[in-house]
């Protein structure tokens, strides 16, 4: 898989790819047995994840306010990709007003 960079964050000169999106939505991991590992479980892991992503400088100092809303934004982008990933979830587009639907005969 290639990845595509975009614009330079503001915080580092590294630049932000496309998957830097699915690899936040991974950051809560099932293990067997019930277990999870939350790679956002603390502020500073938080800390340490935006930082390796380039997204924050390391001294951000990451409250657990900001963490738990990270965590919850998360969740978020979590749905929306199992919702664009499961085609039979998905409604089928309604045609449009102005055009005459076609009938079974």
């Amino acid at each position: 898989m290639t990845e595509k960079p975009t614009a330079p964050t503001a915080n580092t000169s590294k630049p932000v790819t496309t998957v830097v999106g699915l690899d936040f939505a991974n950051t809560a991991i099932a293990l067997p047995g019930g277990q999870y590992v939350d790679l956002l479980g603390s502020p500073a892991s938080v800390n340490e994840w935006l930082t390796g992503h380039g997204l924050a400088p390391d001294n951000a100092d990451v409250q657990e306010m900001c963490a738990t809303q990270l965590r919850a934004l998360r969740e978020h982008v979590r749905s929306l990709l199992a919702a664009r990933s499961s085609p039979a979830k998905t409604p089928r587009p309604s045609p449009p007003a102005n055009q005459p639907r076609a009938t079974a005969t």
